[in-house]
C-alpha cells in the first residue's frame, strides 16, 4: 500500500514539500545536485549547514560555499513554509528548536545531506589535556561545571557512582559540585577512551506545525532525543538514527497527525518511541530495540499512552526491557498490522486500560511473558491473521491472554498459536487452554485458527518469513476494515498453487503472519539481465550507496571474485545499479525477480534488496524489499520481485546493509535479474506444478511444490 505523503527515502523524491516531476539524478544518494535541479513551491528555497566547512558562518547566507555553521542559526533565520535546510555530514553539539510552522502543501524540511549528519547532546572530552590524574585510573575533569546524567567512554555508557571519587570502580563516574567530574574509564586517561560528557537535554524539539525532520542522527542527549509537542501537529520524523538518550528516543506529546517512519531507535534510557495524549499518530517502518531504564523494568520499544486512533504498522521491536509495543491507559482505537515483536522483557503486544485495538498480521515470538495481552478492561480488541509462538514459556504466561475484564467485545480468528513445549498457548478469562480446538468450542473464538508450527525461517535471528508447507499459507482472513493488502515488505498477496485456499474474504489466499510466502524458486541464470553479476570483470554497472567504498576481492561464491562494500560509520550502505539494468520495461505488468548472494565475515548487520519503479522522473508504486537476512560468514540469498505499473519504466536496484556497528563490511556476488510472469491458477493439494510458467527468454521456471500436511 503506497502512501505518497511519506517517502522512506526523501533524497530520491527531492526535498520539495509537494509532489512534482523532476529529473532523476543518479549517483551518490545524498547528491546536493538533486536538491538544486528539483522545482519547489513558489518562493521556497534550500539552505545549507556544514560545521565541517571552514567558511561556515552563522550570519549566513547558507549557500553551499558559505553555509551556516550551526543548525539552530539556519533554523532561526530560514525555517519558513516551503524551505528546506540541508545539514551536511558533521558532528553538531547543539540543541535545535523549530518553532516556525509550514503547511500541508509547503512543509518546513530539516534534512540530512548525507550519512554522518549527527546532533549530539554530549561535549567532547577526548583530549587528555582536559583531565588530571587523581588516583590510579581515576581522573578529574575540572572543566565540567554542570551535573551530567550520562558519561561515555569507548562508545558506551559509564555507570554513575556515589562512592568516594578516589575509589571509583572501573567504568563509572561521579560529579562533585564545585570540583568537577571524576571518571574511571577502565584504564588510563579518559581522553584516550573517546570520553564524552552529557550536557544538552534534547537534540531536536519541534513546536511548529507541518515540519519534516529527515535522515539525521541524534545521540547522547540528557533527556529525550527528539521531542514533538502540541504545536508540532502533522510533524514527520523520518529515517533518523536515534540512540543513547537518557530518556526517550522519540517523544510525541499532545500533537495531532504526527508521522514517525523509517527510524532506527535503540539503546535509550526509557521507551524507544513514546506517544502521549496524541491523536492520529502514524508509527510505521521503525526499528526499536535495546531500550531500557537503568533501575526499573519499564522501557518499551513503542509505548502509546492515552493516545487515540494511532496506526502502528511494519515496525520491528525486539530486545527491549519491557514490552515490544504497549497500548496503555486510554490508547483507544489503535490499528496494529504487520508488526514484529520478539525477545522483549515483558509482552510482545500489551494492552492495559485501552479499548478497541485491532491487530492484523502481527507476530509475537519468544517474549518473556504473553505474546498478546489484553488486561485492565481493554475491551473490544480484535486479533486476526496473527502468529504467536513460544511466548511466556519460562514464566507461566501465554501466547494469548485475555483477562476477564477484557473479554467483552473481543474477537479473534484465523491466527496461528504454537509452543514448542507443552505450555498452554491461551488463557481466556480464568481458564487456560492447552488445545485451540477446546478454547474455540468453549468461547466461540478462533474457530479457524491453527495450533501448528508456522515454520519460521529463523525466528531466533529475527527472520519471521514462513517456510514451505507452513499452516499459515493461504489461510488468512482478508477484507476486514483496516486489513493490509500488502505484507511487512510491501509485497502483494501471493497464491501458492499447491495449497488449498482456506482463508476468508477477498482474496482467499492471503497468508497469516507478517510475510507472504513466495512459492516460486529462482529461474535459471541463463538470460540474466544483469550484465556484471559476478564482478569477474570489475565493478562496471555498480555504484556505491550511503558513502560505501567498493572493492573487488577474491573469494567469490560462483567465481574467483565478489564485490565488497565497506563503510566507516554506522549508517545504511551498499550498492546500486548504475545505469539501471532494467532500463526500459516493455509493458505495464512486467514482473522481474532480483536476487543476490551476500555474506559478512564479521556476521553482523542485516541485508536486503530494495527496488523502485521510475517513469518520467517519478516513482510509481511503493518500494519493494526482499525479506531481511541477518548476515553470517556463509553466503545467503536475497530475493525480491517487482511488477511494473507503466510501460517504459526503469527499475532502481539497491543491495543494502543495515549495520549494527561502525565499520561493517559485507560481500555481494552472483546477482541475477530475471523476467517472470505471475503464477496463475490455484491447484488442489498434492498435485504437481503447472505444466510451465514462462521465465526469462521463454525458458520454463521450476516451482517449489510441496503438498500441505
Amino acid at each position: 500500500m503506497h502512501d505518497t505523503s511519506i517517502s522512506t527515502d526523501r533524497a530520491r523524491r527531492c526535498a520539495a514539500p509537494v509532489p512534482h516531476a523532476c529529473a532523476r539524478v543518479r549517483g551518490l544518494v545524498w547528491s546536493t545536485a538533486l536538491l538544486a535541479v528539483c522545482a519547489t513551491a513558489a518562493g521556497a528555497a534550500t539552505y545549507y549547514v556544514d560545521a565541517a566547512n571552514p567558511g561556515a558562518t552563522d550570519s549566513g547566507p547558507g549557500t553551499l560555499t558559505t553555509p551556516y555553521r550551526t543548525i539552530q542559526a539556519a533554523v532561526s533565520s530560514r525555517a519558513s513554509a516551503g524551505n528546506t535546510i540541508v545539514v551536511r555530514p558533521a558532528i553538531y553539539r547543539e540543541s535545535v528548536t523549530i518553532s516556525a510552522s509550514g503547511s500541508s502543501s509547503n512543509r518546513i524540511v530539516l534534512q540530512a545531506g548525507g550519512p554522518g549528519a549527527v546532533i549530539t547532546g554530549a561535549d567532547d572530552f577526548s583530549s587528555t589535556s582536559r583531565w588530571s590524574a587523581v588516583s590510579g585510573d581515576v581522573y578529574l575533569a575540572a572543566g565540567v561545571t554542570w551535573a551530567p546524567l550520562q558519561v561515555f567512554a569507548d562508545g558506551a555508557r559509564l555507570s554513575p557512582s556515589a562512592v568516594s571519587p578516589s575509589a571509583l570502580p572501573a567504568r563509572s563516574f561521579r560529579y562533585v559540585p564545585g570540583t568537577g567530574l571524576y571518571v574511571n574509564a577502565g584504564g588510563g586517561n579518559p581522553g584516550l577512551r573517546g570520553c564524552e560528557v552529557g550536557r544538552r537535554s534534547t537534540g531536536i524539539f519541534v513546536a511548529g506545525a507541518s515540519v519534516t525532520v529527515d535522515g539525521l542522527g541524534v545521540t547522547r542527549t540528557e533527556d529525550r532525543a527528539i521531542g514533538v509537542v502540541a504545536g508540532g501537529g502533522n510533524a514527520e520524523i523520518t529515517n533518523c538514527t536515534i540512540n543513547f538518550a537518557y530518556k526517550y528516543g522519540i517523544d510525541v506529546r499532545s500533537a495531532a497527525g504526527v508521522v514517525l517512519a523509517g527510524n532506527r531507535v535503540s539503546d535509550n534510557g526509557d521507551h524507544g518511541i513514546f506517544v502521549y495524549a496524541a491523536t492520529g499518530t502514524v508509527i510505521r517502518d521503525n526499528r526499536s530495540f535495546r531500550n531500557a531504564r537503568p533501575t526499573t523494568r519499564a522501557a518499551n520499544g513503542i509505548d502509546i499512552d492515552g493516545s487515540t486512533g494511532c496506526t502502528v504498522e511494519r515496525n520491528r521491536c525486539y530486545d527491549n526491557q519491557d514490552s515490544g509495543i504497549q497500548f496503555y491507559n486510554g490508547a483507544n482505537d489503535a490499528l496494529s498490522r504487520n508488526n514484529l515483536s520478539w525477545n522483549n522483557g515483558d509482552h510482545g503486544f500489551d494492552h492495559v486500560r485501552s479499548t478497541g485495538a485491532r491487530h492484523f498480521h502481527d507476530v509475537a515470538w519468544g517474549n518473556y511473558k504473553d505474546g498478546f495481552s489484553f488486561e485492565g478492561s481493554s475491551t473490544g480488541g480484535a486479533l486476526f491473521n496473527c502468529i504467536a509462538v513460544d511466548n511466556g514459556l519460562n514464566t507461566g504466561e501465554f501466547d494469548l491472554w485475555v483477562e476477564g475484564s477484557s473479554t467483552s467485545g473481543f474477537t479473534s480468528d484465523y491466527n496461528v498459536f504454537w509452543n514448542s513445549t507443552s505450555r498452554s498457548p491461551v488463557k481466556f478469562s480464568d481458564t487456560q487452554y492447552a488445545q485451540i480446538s477446546v478454547y474455540a468450542a468453549a468461547t466461540g473464538q478462533d474457530r479457524n485458527s491453527r495450533q501448528l508450527d508456522p515454520r519460521f525461517a529463523g525466528a531466533a535471528s529475527g527472520d519471521f518469513r514462513i517456510g514451505p508447507g507452513s499452516p499459515a499459507i493461504d489461510a488468512a482472513h482478508a477484507g476486514e476494515p483496516g486489513w493490509p493488502a500488502t505484507d511487512h515488505d510491501g509485497g502483494a498477496r501471493v497464491d501458492d498453487p499447491v495449497i488449498a485456499n482456506t482463508g476468508a474474504g477477498v482474496p482467499t489466499f492471503a497468508d497469516i503472519g507478517a510475510y507472504e510466502y513466495l512459492p516460486v524458486i529462482l529461474p535459471p541464470p541463463a538470460g540474466n539481465l544483469c550484465g556484471n553479476p559476478g564482478f569477474e570483470i570489475g565493478t562496471s554497472g555498480w555504484d556505491p550507496y550511503g558513502g560505501a567504498a567498493l572493492v573487488r576481492v577474491a573469494g567469490g561464491r560462483g567465481g574467483a571474485y565478489c564485490l565488497e562494500a565497506r563503510v566507516s560509520g554506522s549508517s545504511t550502505f551498499g550498492i546500486r545499479d548504475e545505469p539501471d539494468w532494467v532500463a526500459t520495461s516493455p509493458a505495464a505488468g512486467a514482473t522481474y525477480r532480483f536476487t543476490a548472494w551476500v555474506r559478512s565475515s564479521a556476521s553482523r548487520g542485516i541485508a536486503r534488496i530494495k527496488l523502485r519503479e521510475f517513469n518520467g522522473g517519478s516513482q510509481y508504486g511503493s518500494s519493494r524489499y526482499s525479506p531481511e537476512v541477518r548476515l553470517s560468514s556463509s553466503w545467503q540469498l536475497l530475493t525480491a520481485d517487482i511488477t511494473t505499473e507503466r510501460s517504459g519504466s526503469t527499475v532502481d536496484f539497491e543491495i543494502r546493509d543495515y549495520p549494527e556497528a561502525a565499520g561493517e563490511i559485507f560481500q555481494i556476488d552472483d546477482v541475477t535479474i530475471a523476467t517472470l510472469t505471475p503464477v496463475a491458477a490455484d491447484n488442489p493439494p498434492g498435485v504437481s506444478a503447472p505444466a510451465s510458467v514462462t521465465g526469462i527468454e521463454g525458458q520454463p521456471v521450476t516451482l517449489n511444490v510441496l503438498a500441505s500436511d
